[in-house]
């Protein structure tokens, strides 16, 4: 019987596919290696680009793959990229840390990082890895369900639009806390990061698609603006609400009443680190970026106004803080506008004098940011003008993470306004950054001997005027 012949093709005589490649620069930083001080290191700069001209970026995050149910590995790698750039930061030996520039440019809404698969895949291992979440994302997934494209992850979503990445599985399972880390892990890791912008500025420019019912898109209820930031999920069975864990929901009419309900508005509060009130009779606490602004619990509550702006000295519905945040008016006051109008044109030059005069008692865990930012490394919390970080250093949200704080807790933080100063809650002693000193007392400017004797005199006149009986 003649031997079967093997039908099958030898690698060698496979056709070899070709797939797109990155080949732009690629820069690789370990974290451990970044002086904690200055930290900086390659790439800085152009992160910094990126926020200045408010412009998108890639944002990916690598770790070593879960196995088993017990198995939590923390985050490993932090891929930045765009068309000619990719960065990758090995976070494996630094923990939570990251340098203020990174925090910076997550924290920067306006500075878009587009990423892919979030809230199912890398949402819960940031949160378990750096213990926040960064703000300003926008999933591929969500974009191209806009443009009509179908696609489940990266590589097929680079398929449909005609783009084709290796992506090897093998690597992607391996281990990425080793010391030496290998090429191939490099390559797929900058690739990932990469083709996720690349595929976004594909997106982008095709057009939407119609939808012949307003209400409906896929034969589902579509959403509407301002569902997203309530916590209104759309998935394949309809919209559901991930505050409340509630849906589907496919009647147009539900969204509009469940978002009026007291117990979704009880929950959102929650979301947005709004706690306590009226159902448990304990104090509200309020978020850090509305503490930043100057938003309190007023002293005397109803049940019409929950909060006031001490910049403002406005009472304010929860529904209208955002806006009125935004308000011209309040970024005027918080930034000293209102008494010197002249610089609103010029926020650089503001900031700057604004830092001349209370470095000195910024705590040195407040890092300044140029050109013109303040970060507080402990929350970690930005912002944009030094009011706003004395307000965040003097708000409950901080002093518990101050309490808390490892290996050695730091000082719980109070802003005096009669002394104008941050202040030792427990001692009572001013807060004095590293190498200041804080302003010496304007002294009252000494009488002349004439203007002594006339107010003795004055003086006399009415002590002897009062012991006058009547």
């Amino acid at each position: 019987m003649p031997p079967r012949l093997n039908t099958r093709l030898t690698t060698a005589s496979r056709p070899k596919e070709e797939y797109n490649k990155f080949q732009g620069r690629r820069i690789l930083v370990d974290l451990a290696a970044v002086n904690d001080q200055s930290g900086r290191f390659e790439g800085t700069d152009w992160l910094e680009s990126k926020i200045n001209a408010k412009q998108s970026i890639g944002f990916h995050l690598i770790w070593t793959l879960d196995r088993s149910q017990g198995e939590n590995h923390p985050v490993a790698m932090v891929c930045f990229a765009d068309n000619n750039t990719v960065l990758l930061l090995r976070t494996h030996r630094t923990e939570n840390w990251l340098p203020p520039i990174v925090i910076r440019v997550l924290q920067t809404q306006s500075c878009t990082k587009v990423t892919i698969d979030w809230e199912k895949h890398s949402k819960g291992k940031m949160d378990n890895t750096f213990h926040w979440q960064p703000l300003g994302m926008e999933d591929l997934a969500d974009v191209s369900r806009k443009k009509g494209v179908n696609g489940i992850g990266l590589k097929q979503l680079a398929r449909a639009l005609e783009v084709n990445i290796k992506k090897d599985a093998s690597v992607e399972r391996s281990d990425w806390t080793v010391d030496n880390i290998t090429e191939d892990q490099l390559e797929y890791a900058a690739e990932e990061v990469y083709f996720t912008y690349v595929l976004h500025d594909r997106l982008l420019a095709m057009v939407d698609i119609e939808l012949e019912n307003p209400h409906m898109e896929d034969g589902l209820l579509a959403m509407a603006p301002g569902w997203e930031d309530q916590g209104i999920r759309r998935r394949h069975d309809g919209l559901h609400c991930d505050v409340c864990c509630v849906g589907p929901m496919s009647d147009p009419k539900n969204v509009p009443e469940h978002l009026k309900a007291k117990k979704h508005i009880r929950n959102i509060k929650v979301l947005l680190g709004i706690t306590g009130g009226e159902d448990d009779n304990t104090p509200l606490e309020i978020a850090d970026d509305w503490v930043m602004n100057g938003i309190e619990v007023p002293e005397k509550n109803n049940h019409k106004y929950e909060f006031i702006c001490k910049h403002c000295d406005t009472l304010l519905q929860m529904g209208n803080v955002k806006a009125h945040i935004a308000s011209k008016r309040h970024k005027r006051l918080v930034d000293g506008l209102i008494d010197d109008p002249s610089q609103e044109h010029n926020p650089l030059s503001r900031f700057k004098e604004q830092l001349l005069v209370r470095i000195w008692n910024l705590p040195d865990y407040v890092k300044v940011l140029e050109p013109s930012s303040l970060i507080c490394e402990i929350c970690p919390v930005t912002a944009d003008s030094v009011q706003q970080m004395l307000n965040h250093l003097a708000g409950n949200n901080h002093r518990k993470k101050c309490f808390a704080h490892k290996p050695t807790p730091q000082p719980e933080l109070i802003f005096v306004k009669e002394r104008d100063r941050l202040e030792d809650l427990l001692s009572g002693a001013p807060i004095i950054r590293t190498g200041h000193q804080a302003p010496k007392k304007k002294r009252e400017p000494a009488l002349s001997t004439a203007a002594k004797t006339a107010t003795t005199a004055a003086t006399t006149a009415t002590t002897a005027t009062a012991a006058t009986p009547t």
